[in-house]
Protein backbone atom coordinates (compact mmCIF):
# COMPACT_ATOMS: atom_id res chain seq x y z
CA UNK A 1 0.00 0.00 0.00
CA UNK A 2 2.76 2.48 0.92
CA UNK A 3 4.66 1.87 -2.32
CA UNK A 4 1.47 2.43 -4.31
CA UNK A 5 0.79 5.68 -2.44
CA UNK A 6 4.34 6.86 -3.15
CA UNK A 7 4.10 5.95 -6.83
CA UNK A 8 0.78 7.75 -7.28
CA UNK A 9 2.12 10.78 -5.46
CA UNK A 10 5.18 10.96 -7.70
CA UNK A 11 2.92 10.91 -10.76
CA UNK A 12 1.55 14.31 -9.67
CA UNK A 13 4.98 15.83 -10.32
CA UNK A 14 5.69 14.30 -13.74
CA UNK A 15 7.32 16.78 -16.10
CA UNK A 16 5.37 16.19 -19.32
CA UNK A 17 1.81 17.19 -18.28
CA UNK A 18 3.05 20.02 -16.06
CA UNK A 19 5.14 21.64 -18.80
CA UNK A 20 2.46 21.10 -21.43
CA UNK A 21 -0.06 22.93 -19.24
CA UNK A 22 2.40 25.68 -18.32
CA UNK A 23 3.31 26.45 -21.93
CA UNK A 24 -0.31 26.38 -23.05
CA UNK A 25 -0.98 29.28 -20.67
CA UNK A 26 2.00 31.39 -21.80
CA UNK A 27 1.81 34.01 -24.53
CA UNK A 28 5.14 34.02 -26.37
CA UNK A 29 5.54 36.34 -29.36
CA UNK A 30 8.28 35.37 -31.77
CA UNK A 31 10.28 32.16 -32.17
CA UNK A 32 10.46 29.82 -29.17
CA UNK A 33 13.59 27.83 -28.35
CA UNK A 34 13.54 25.25 -25.54
CA UNK A 35 16.49 24.27 -23.34
CA UNK A 36 15.91 21.31 -20.98
CA UNK A 37 18.54 20.19 -18.48
CA UNK A 38 18.21 17.68 -15.64
CA UNK A 39 17.02 14.19 -14.78
CA UNK A 40 13.47 15.14 -15.81
CA UNK A 41 14.60 16.89 -19.02
CA UNK A 42 13.23 14.23 -21.39
CA UNK A 43 9.79 14.29 -19.78
CA UNK A 44 9.74 18.10 -19.63
CA UNK A 45 10.79 18.41 -23.28
CA UNK A 46 8.07 15.93 -24.26
CA UNK A 47 5.53 18.16 -22.54
CA UNK A 48 6.84 21.22 -24.37
CA UNK A 49 6.48 19.43 -27.69
CA UNK A 50 2.95 18.31 -26.86
CA UNK A 51 1.91 21.86 -26.07
CA UNK A 52 0.37 24.28 -28.54
CA UNK A 53 3.66 26.24 -28.64
CA UNK A 54 5.48 26.18 -31.97
CA UNK A 55 9.07 25.27 -31.06
CA UNK A 56 11.83 26.38 -33.43
CA UNK A 57 14.68 24.40 -31.86
CA UNK A 58 15.63 22.54 -28.72
CA UNK A 59 18.62 21.54 -26.62
CA UNK A 60 18.41 18.71 -24.09
CA UNK A 61 20.86 17.29 -21.56
CA UNK A 62 19.88 14.46 -19.24
CA UNK A 63 21.38 11.63 -17.24
CA UNK A 64 22.69 8.45 -18.84
CA UNK A 65 19.85 6.03 -19.69
CA UNK A 66 17.22 8.76 -19.20
CA UNK A 67 16.81 9.67 -22.88
CA UNK A 68 13.79 8.76 -24.97
CA UNK A 69 15.43 8.12 -28.33
CA UNK A 70 12.09 8.74 -30.08
CA UNK A 71 12.21 12.41 -29.08
CA UNK A 72 15.52 13.09 -30.86
CA UNK A 73 15.30 14.67 -34.32
CA UNK A 74 17.12 17.28 -36.40
CA UNK A 75 15.59 20.17 -34.41
CA UNK A 76 16.89 18.85 -31.07
CA UNK A 77 20.47 18.74 -29.81
CA UNK A 78 20.50 15.95 -27.22
CA UNK A 79 23.12 14.62 -24.79
CA UNK A 80 23.30 12.07 -22.00
CA UNK A 81 25.92 13.09 -19.44
CA UNK A 82 27.34 12.03 -16.08
CA UNK A 83 25.53 12.18 -12.75
CA UNK A 84 26.22 12.57 -9.85
CA UNK A 85 29.82 12.94 -11.03
CA UNK A 86 30.33 14.99 -14.25
CA UNK A 87 31.98 13.26 -17.19
CA UNK A 88 33.50 14.32 -20.51
CA UNK A 89 30.04 14.65 -22.05
CA UNK A 90 29.12 17.14 -19.30
CA UNK A 91 31.85 19.44 -20.61
CA UNK A 92 31.01 18.84 -24.28
CA UNK A 93 27.31 19.49 -23.65
CA UNK A 94 28.13 22.59 -21.60
CA UNK A 95 30.28 24.09 -24.35
CA UNK A 96 27.70 23.35 -27.05
CA UNK A 97 24.90 24.72 -24.86
CA UNK A 98 26.71 28.06 -24.56
CA UNK A 99 27.17 28.15 -28.35
CA UNK A 100 23.48 27.35 -28.87
CA UNK A 101 22.26 30.02 -26.43
CA UNK A 102 24.68 32.58 -27.91
CA UNK A 103 23.36 31.96 -31.42
CA UNK A 104 19.68 32.56 -30.61
CA UNK A 105 18.30 35.58 -32.53
CA UNK A 106 17.37 38.96 -30.97
CA UNK A 107 13.63 38.18 -31.17
CA UNK A 108 14.00 34.78 -29.49
CA UNK A 109 12.02 33.49 -26.54
CA UNK A 110 14.09 31.04 -24.52
CA UNK A 111 12.16 28.55 -22.41
CA UNK A 112 14.43 26.84 -19.89
CA UNK A 113 13.17 23.61 -18.35
CA UNK A 114 15.27 22.83 -15.28
CA UNK A 115 15.24 19.85 -12.94
CA UNK A 116 17.53 18.24 -10.40
CA UNK A 117 20.80 16.86 -11.67
CA UNK A 118 21.53 19.83 -13.93
CA UNK A 119 24.51 20.84 -11.79
CA UNK A 120 26.42 17.70 -12.75
CA UNK A 121 25.13 17.25 -16.29
CA UNK A 122 26.54 20.44 -17.86
CA UNK A 123 29.63 22.44 -17.07
CA UNK A 124 32.07 24.96 -18.53
CA UNK A 125 35.27 25.30 -16.53
CA UNK A 126 37.58 28.27 -16.05
CA UNK A 127 41.06 28.17 -17.53
CA UNK A 128 43.38 25.85 -15.66
CA UNK A 129 40.66 23.45 -14.51
CA UNK A 130 40.49 19.89 -15.82
CA UNK A 131 37.72 17.30 -15.80
CA UNK A 132 39.70 15.37 -13.19
CA UNK A 133 39.76 18.46 -10.95
CA UNK A 134 36.00 18.85 -11.33
CA UNK A 135 35.33 15.19 -10.58
CA UNK A 136 37.53 15.25 -7.48
CA UNK A 137 35.76 18.34 -6.09
CA UNK A 138 32.34 16.78 -6.72
CA UNK A 139 33.35 13.51 -5.08
CA UNK A 140 34.62 15.36 -2.01
CA UNK A 141 31.45 17.46 -1.77
CA UNK A 142 29.13 14.47 -2.11
CA UNK A 143 31.05 12.48 0.53
CA UNK A 144 31.15 15.37 2.99
CA UNK A 145 27.58 15.09 4.23
CA UNK A 146 26.88 18.69 3.18
CA UNK A 147 23.37 19.66 2.07
CA UNK A 148 22.59 20.38 -1.59
CA UNK A 149 22.54 24.15 -1.12
CA UNK A 150 26.10 24.14 0.20
CA UNK A 151 27.23 21.76 -2.53
CA UNK A 152 25.69 23.89 -5.28
CA UNK A 153 27.18 27.06 -3.83
CA UNK A 154 30.60 25.50 -4.27
CA UNK A 155 29.74 24.38 -7.80
CA UNK A 156 28.71 27.93 -8.75
CA UNK A 157 32.02 29.33 -7.57
CA UNK A 158 34.03 27.29 -10.11
CA UNK A 159 31.57 27.39 -13.03
CA UNK A 160 31.40 29.67 -16.06
CA UNK A 161 27.70 28.91 -16.68
CA UNK A 162 26.08 28.61 -13.25
CA UNK A 163 24.84 31.38 -10.96
CA UNK A 164 23.42 33.49 -13.82
CA UNK A 165 26.49 33.23 -16.05
CA UNK A 166 24.86 31.15 -18.81
CA UNK A 167 22.26 33.80 -19.65
CA UNK A 168 24.95 36.44 -20.07
CA UNK A 169 25.22 34.83 -23.52
CA UNK A 170 21.51 35.25 -24.35
CA UNK A 171 20.74 38.08 -26.81
CA UNK A 172 17.01 37.43 -27.16
CA UNK A 173 13.94 39.23 -25.82
CA UNK A 174 12.61 36.91 -23.11
CA UNK A 175 13.71 33.98 -20.93
CA UNK A 176 11.03 31.92 -19.21
CA UNK A 177 12.38 29.53 -16.57
CA UNK A 178 10.15 26.59 -15.60
CA UNK A 179 11.61 24.39 -12.87
CA UNK A 180 10.88 21.16 -11.09
CA UNK A 181 12.45 21.89 -7.73
CA UNK A 182 14.76 19.47 -5.96
CA UNK A 183 15.95 21.94 -3.31
CA UNK A 184 14.70 23.17 0.04
CA UNK A 185 12.74 26.40 -0.34
CA UNK A 186 12.47 26.05 -4.16
CA UNK A 187 15.22 28.65 -4.59
CA UNK A 188 16.05 29.32 -8.27
CA UNK A 189 19.58 30.27 -7.22
CA UNK A 190 20.05 26.69 -6.00
CA UNK A 191 18.13 24.66 -8.63
CA UNK A 192 20.77 23.48 -11.09
CA UNK A 193 23.25 25.71 -9.21
CA UNK A 194 21.50 28.77 -10.60
CA UNK A 195 21.70 27.73 -14.26
CA UNK A 196 18.51 29.69 -14.96
CA UNK A 197 19.29 32.78 -12.90
CA UNK A 198 19.23 36.18 -14.58
CA UNK A 199 22.65 37.77 -15.11
CA UNK A 200 23.65 40.78 -13.03
CA UNK A 201 23.01 43.05 -16.02
CA UNK A 202 19.85 41.72 -17.64
CA UNK A 203 18.72 43.28 -20.96
CA UNK A 204 15.80 40.90 -21.51
CA UNK A 205 12.57 39.95 -19.75
CA UNK A 206 13.28 37.19 -17.22
CA UNK A 207 10.57 35.31 -15.34
CA UNK A 208 10.68 32.07 -13.41
CA UNK A 209 8.24 29.69 -11.77
CA UNK A 210 8.29 26.30 -10.07
CA UNK A 211 5.87 23.84 -11.67
CA UNK A 212 6.40 21.05 -9.11
CA UNK A 213 8.14 20.50 -5.79
CA UNK A 214 8.25 18.03 -2.94
CA UNK A 215 5.05 19.59 -1.65
CA UNK A 216 3.30 18.59 -4.90
CA UNK A 217 3.95 14.92 -4.20
CA UNK A 218 3.18 15.05 -0.49
CA UNK A 219 -0.15 16.81 -1.06
CA UNK A 220 -1.11 14.27 -3.73
CA UNK A 221 -0.32 11.43 -1.32
CA UNK A 222 -2.36 13.10 1.41
CA UNK A 223 -5.37 13.50 -0.91
CA UNK A 224 -5.16 9.87 -1.97
CA UNK A 225 -4.83 8.73 1.65
CA UNK A 226 -7.93 10.70 2.63
CA UNK A 227 -9.84 9.13 -0.27
CA UNK A 228 -8.96 5.73 1.20
CA UNK A 229 -10.06 6.77 4.71
CA UNK A 230 -6.49 6.71 6.01
CA UNK A 231 -5.74 9.00 8.95
CA UNK A 232 -2.86 11.32 8.02
CA UNK A 233 -1.03 12.24 11.22
CA UNK A 234 1.63 14.51 9.76
CA UNK A 235 2.66 15.89 6.37
CA UNK A 236 5.92 17.80 6.59
CA UNK A 237 9.09 18.58 4.66
CA UNK A 238 11.61 17.79 7.35
CA UNK A 239 14.06 15.19 6.02
CA UNK A 240 17.04 17.54 6.26
CA UNK A 241 19.30 15.83 8.79
CA UNK A 242 22.02 13.23 8.69
CA UNK A 243 20.37 9.83 8.28
CA UNK A 244 21.67 8.58 11.63
CA UNK A 245 19.98 11.28 13.71
CA UNK A 246 16.98 11.38 11.39
CA UNK A 247 16.15 7.68 11.83
CA UNK A 248 16.07 8.11 15.61
CA UNK A 249 13.91 11.23 15.40
CA UNK A 250 11.39 9.57 13.08
CA UNK A 251 10.99 6.54 15.33
CA UNK A 252 10.60 8.75 18.41
CA UNK A 253 7.85 10.67 16.62
CA UNK A 254 6.10 7.45 15.62
CA UNK A 255 6.30 6.05 19.17
CA UNK A 256 4.77 9.21 20.63
CA UNK A 257 2.16 9.65 17.89
CA UNK A 258 -1.14 7.90 17.17
CA UNK A 259 -1.79 5.22 14.58
CA UNK A 260 -2.02 6.43 10.99
CA UNK A 261 0.06 7.62 8.05
CA UNK A 262 3.10 9.85 8.49
CA UNK A 263 4.24 11.70 5.35
CA UNK A 264 7.70 13.23 5.16
CA UNK A 265 9.70 14.89 2.40
CA UNK A 266 13.10 16.45 1.89
CA UNK A 267 16.64 15.29 1.27
CA UNK A 268 18.67 13.72 4.06
CA UNK A 269 22.46 13.71 4.15
CA UNK A 270 25.05 10.96 4.60
CA UNK A 271 28.67 11.41 5.57
CA UNK A 272 30.56 8.66 3.76
CA UNK A 273 33.57 6.71 5.04
CA UNK A 274 36.82 6.83 2.99
CA UNK A 275 35.82 3.71 1.06
CA UNK A 276 32.02 3.55 0.98
CA UNK A 277 30.06 0.53 -0.08
CA UNK A 278 26.99 0.47 -2.32
CA UNK A 279 23.80 2.39 -1.60
CA UNK A 280 22.11 5.76 -1.38
CA UNK A 281 20.68 8.00 1.32
CA UNK A 282 17.20 6.43 1.14
CA UNK A 283 18.54 2.90 1.54
CA UNK A 284 20.77 4.07 4.40
CA UNK A 285 17.82 5.75 6.10
CA UNK A 286 15.63 2.68 5.56
CA UNK A 287 18.22 0.36 7.12
CA UNK A 288 18.77 2.68 10.07
CA UNK A 289 15.00 2.96 10.52
CA UNK A 290 14.69 -0.85 10.46
CA UNK A 291 17.35 -1.07 13.18
CA UNK A 292 15.44 1.44 15.32
CA UNK A 293 12.22 -0.54 14.83
CA UNK A 294 13.99 -3.68 16.04
CA UNK A 295 15.60 -1.86 18.95
CA UNK A 296 12.23 -0.47 20.09
CA UNK A 297 10.28 -3.66 19.30
CA UNK A 298 7.87 -1.79 16.99
CA UNK A 299 6.06 -4.63 15.23
CA UNK A 300 3.21 -2.43 14.00
CA UNK A 301 5.20 0.03 11.87
CA UNK A 302 6.26 -0.08 8.23
CA UNK A 303 8.21 2.51 6.24
CA UNK A 304 8.93 3.32 2.61
CA UNK A 305 11.88 5.56 1.76
CA UNK A 306 12.14 6.55 -1.89
CA UNK A 307 13.87 8.98 -4.23
CA UNK A 308 11.26 10.59 -6.46
CA UNK A 309 13.60 10.49 -9.47
CA UNK A 310 13.82 6.70 -9.30
CA UNK A 311 17.51 6.62 -8.35
CA UNK A 312 19.08 6.26 -4.92
CA UNK A 313 22.84 6.68 -5.06
CA UNK A 314 24.86 4.75 -7.67
CA UNK A 315 22.36 1.87 -7.66
CA UNK A 316 19.45 0.68 -9.79
CA UNK A 317 17.10 1.15 -6.84
CA UNK A 318 14.89 4.08 -5.86
CA UNK A 319 14.93 3.20 -2.17
CA UNK A 320 13.64 0.52 0.17
CA UNK A 321 10.71 -0.62 2.29
CA UNK A 322 11.27 -2.00 5.80
CA UNK A 323 9.48 -3.12 8.96
CA UNK A 324 10.25 -4.96 12.22
CA UNK A 325 10.79 -8.24 10.34
CA UNK A 326 13.44 -6.82 7.99
CA UNK A 327 16.28 -7.54 10.43
CA UNK A 328 16.68 -10.79 12.38
CA UNK A 329 18.40 -9.00 15.27
CA UNK A 330 19.22 -5.42 16.19
CA UNK A 331 22.94 -5.65 15.30
CA UNK A 332 22.50 -7.35 11.92
CA UNK A 333 22.83 -4.06 10.00
CA UNK A 334 25.72 -2.57 11.99
CA UNK A 335 28.51 -3.43 9.55
CA UNK A 336 26.47 -2.37 6.51
CA UNK A 337 25.70 0.96 8.17
CA UNK A 338 29.29 1.54 9.29
CA UNK A 339 30.58 0.91 5.76
CA UNK A 340 27.73 2.83 4.06
CA UNK A 341 26.91 -0.40 2.26
CA UNK A 342 23.14 -0.88 2.67
CA UNK A 343 22.28 -2.27 -0.77
CA UNK A 344 23.58 -5.87 -0.44
CA UNK A 345 21.76 -6.45 2.86
CA UNK A 346 18.53 -4.85 1.61
CA UNK A 347 18.76 -6.93 -1.58
CA UNK A 348 19.14 -10.04 0.56
CA UNK A 349 16.00 -9.01 2.46
CA UNK A 350 14.15 -8.29 -0.81
CA UNK A 351 13.46 -4.80 0.51
CA UNK A 352 14.75 -2.71 -2.41
CA UNK A 353 12.37 -0.71 -4.60
CA UNK A 354 12.81 -0.42 -8.38
CA UNK A 355 10.93 2.22 -10.37
CA UNK A 356 13.29 3.23 -13.18
CA UNK A 357 13.54 6.89 -14.23
CA UNK A 358 10.29 8.57 -13.19
CA UNK A 359 10.24 11.77 -15.25
CA UNK A 360 10.56 14.03 -12.24
CA UNK A 361 12.92 14.87 -9.37
CA UNK A 362 11.54 16.52 -6.22
CA UNK A 363 13.88 15.10 -3.59
CA UNK A 364 12.75 12.18 -1.40
CA UNK A 365 9.60 10.87 0.23
CA UNK A 366 9.24 8.79 3.38
CA UNK A 367 5.89 7.18 4.18
CA UNK A 368 5.47 5.50 7.55
CA UNK A 369 2.35 3.59 8.58
CA UNK A 370 1.63 2.83 12.22
CA UNK A 371 -1.15 0.33 12.86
Amino acid sequence: MLKKLATKGIEAALGAPLIENALNTLSLDGPVHVLAVGKAATSMMAGARRSTTDISSGFLVTKLDHMDKNCVDKTLHAYEAGHPIPNETSLVAGAHMVEWVSALPPNANLVMLLSGGASSLVEVLPEGWTLEDLQMVNQQLLASGADIESINQNRKSISLIKGGKLLQNFKGRRAEILSISDVQGDNLACIGSGLGMAPTRCHFQHTSSVVASNQTVREAIERLAFSQQLAVITNEESLYEDVRTLSVRLVEQIIEGPAGLYIYGGESTVKLPPTPGLGGRNQMLALLFARELKKNNLRNVRGVFIGTDGTDGPTKYAGATVDWDTLQHVNEADIAIEKANPTPLLEQKQACIVTGPTGTNVMDIALIKKE
